[in-house]
């Protein structure tokens, strides 16, 4: 007998996050105007590790906090990066 699943569905208002969006973009802008670049053939070489976060955020496996520690820790490896 197989067990029945149920989700509960909510309703978001998109919009509502469109403020914090909009300053996380403008955060990474920042973040890439001062990052060293090596080439612009590559996701990697074009955004440096902001591609990186931003596939993990998509992902959806990480919490807030724990994707900011990631991505700290991602700047503080990356060797170009560390002198800035």
């Amino acid at each position: 007998m197989r067990h029945f699943i149920f989700v509960r569905a909510e309703r978001v208002d998109i919009d509502q996050y469109t403020e914090k969006v909009e300053s996380v973009r403008r955060a990474f802008d920042r973040y890439l105007d001062n990052y060293p670049r090596k080439t612009a053939r590559t996701k990697t070489g074009l955004m440096g590790p902001v591609g990186k976060i931003l596939s993990e955020a998509k992902s959806g496996k990480w919490d807030a906090e724990s994707l900011t520690g990631y991505a700290l820790n991602i700047h503080l490896m990356t060797p170009n990066a560390r002198a800035s």
